[in-house]
């Protein structure tokens, strides 16, 4: 009776290390898909901050994209390869987004390079 006793306690701890392992990798899972969301909104608020001039901009003072830098984990190398990646949309994007007006349609760019599988491609290519 004894060595039941013992052989349902193993199963028992086996189980719960089982459980409280999928939990951790769950949660590792959950805090990457965070990082990565936050680091999209950073490109987002750095894209509007590119793309809008100076004179128009309210976003100068703004410090949105400067909370995402802070509240990452992402080493500084990320964000200033980011502000490249950005740069280099904008320039390309000039041709595809065309207004009849004259208007500078940085949302619209932002918000699509926000959306895009370019950028989710980009931020793989980080983590590599």
């Amino acid at each position: 009776m004894d060595n039941k006793l013992k052989m349902k306690n193993i199963l028992l701890l086996l189980t719960l290390s089982f459980f409280i392992g999928c939990k951790a990798q769950k949660q590792s899972t959950s805090n990457n898909y965070q990082e990565i969301k936050d680091f999209k909104k950073y490109v987002l608020f750095q894209c509007l901050y590119k793309g809008i001039p100076v004179k128009d901009s309210l976003l100068r003072a703004e410090g949105s994209a400067a909370m995402y830098v802070q509240k990452g984990s992402y080493d500084i190398e990320y964000y200033e390869k980011a502000v490249d990646f950005i740069n280099d949309y904008l320039i390309r994007s000039e041709d595809k987004y065309n207004s009849k007006t004259g208007a500078n349609l940085t949302m619209i760019k932002c918000i699509d390079l926000y959306e895009s599988e370019e950028l989710n491609e980009f931020i793989k290519s980080l983590e590599k």
